[in-house]
């Protein structure tokens, strides 16, 4: 992919070892982080000249895209949290960062570097991260594809549709394990109930419904249930035709031809997934502006849009774009959320305000997984017992 007005690289890149960040944002820097800071934790335990800046911190403290991405991240007003993993992509993360005091056009993102340390990227622009993200994670696609799933989708219905994906997929590593050729495949309908509520507890990465659920920034903060009316929306899309067995008369699903087509394009080209959360610091403290999920493969940049009815139910606007296309909707999100109110002097000081986790504080699944053990049935943060099937939560 090319693109004439925007490089694909960062300005500079640097490494910053665990054990320098005190001494030069603090001694050397003197600069006041907020809560909003990415390195508050490492930065609130520090006790000014209690350690010494090493030799390789030394020799970029005076470079001047340094010293301006330092400056972002340690008052910064808005933060882009990206969760990448699925497909054969292990778990990690990126978050970054902007300052309306150090000017609206420099962006900078940090990630878990190696051996203890934090990595910087510095990028002059937004438009710059947008076409270094798209070169880095999107599939190379030149052509559209059909949307094969319209609004309205729910988010309980969302989670079907990639319970399809992921049957379709099952099924044909199956077909694949027993030398099975089959011009209709199917699944029963036990199997897909019992394999989707395993899927969800077991968070695997390598199937496309955990995936959704270990990797959305902020989802268990969200007041969601699957219902067994959102299943409609497989029929009424052609993802799930009910059928019988020939022989047993069992009861099956077939896969309608959106279930087919979508089922084959992650079987055999799926490239990864990522989730991404945007917040602010504001007048109203901090704010979630937009979050949604993306997944890529070699036919389509799957982007999905979260956000919530007037009827109190959240929805998904998704969209298959080309690699052009998936750039041009990057573009748009980091714009239109960095024209939004914020504090000019970025977040409160960090000893007025409460712990945030640092950035190299990738999710576990156990950090991420509220369902219930026994059903798969979605948790209240305060449950005792599971309100599906009654089991106690350990």
């Amino acid at each position: 992919m090319s693109n004439n007005n925007y490089s694909g690289e960062p300005e500079a890149i640097y490494q910053i070892n665990v054990s320098d960040i005190g001494p030069i944002f603090i001694d050397y820097l003197k600069l006041t982080p907020s809560v909003f800071c990415p390195f508050e934790e490492e930065l609130r335990t520090y006790s000014k000249g209690s350690s010494i800046i090493s030799d390789g911190a030394l020799g970029v403290v005076k470079d001047d895209d340094f010293i301006n991405a330092l400056k972002i991240i340690a008052k910064p007003d808005y933060r882009l949290e990206i969760i990448i993993g699925g497909g054969m992509v292990p778990l990690n993360g990126i978050r970054v960062y902007a300052s309306k005091k150090e000017g609206m056009d420099s962006v900078v993102s940090v990630s878990p570097g190696f051996e203890n340390s934090h990595l910087l990227q510095f990028f002059k622009s937004p438009a710059n991260f947008a076409q270094w993200f798209t070169e880095v994670v999107a599939g190379n696609v030149e052509d559209t594809v059909q949307n094969f799933m319209p609004p309205p989708l729910t988010l309980g219905g969302l989670l079907y549709v990639l319970q399809v994906i992921d049957a379709f997929r099952r099924v044909s590593y199956q077909n694949l394990l027993d030398f099975k050729t089959t011009n209709e495949p199917y699944i029963l309908t036990d199997e897909f109930q019992s394999s989707m509520i395993a899927s969800m507890k077991s968070l695997d990465l390598r199937w496309l419904l955990p995936s959704f659920i270990a990797l959305m920034p902020g989802l268990n903060e969200i007041n969601w249930e699957l219902k067994d009316e959102e299943l409609n929306y497989l029929g009424s899309h052609d993802f799930l035709i009910p059928a019988k067995e020939q022989g047993s008369n069992r009861d099956i699903f077939l896969f309608g031809e959106a279930g087919t087509v979508m089922g084959s394009e992650f079987f055999r080209s799926w490239i990864s997934s990522a989730g991404y959360r945007v917040t602010v610091a504001n007048s109203k403290g901090e704010q979630m502006l937009e979050q949604g999920y993306m997944s890529f493969t070699a036919l389509a940049n799957h982007f999905f849009r979260i956000e919530k009815g007037n009827d109190g139910v959240w929805y998904l606007n998704h969209q298959p774009l080309t690699t052009e296309g998936f750039l041009k909707r990057l573009n748009e999100l980091l714009l239109q959320t960095l024209k939004y109110e914020r504090i000019s002097d970025g977040a409160l000081p960090i000893s007025v305000a409460p712990v945030k986790p640092p950035v190299s504080e990738i999710p576990t699944t156990s950090q991420i997984s509220k369902f219930c053990t026994n059903c798969g049935a979605k948790l209240l943060s305060d449950s005792s017992f599971c309100t599906s099937c009654g089991k106690k939560i350990s």
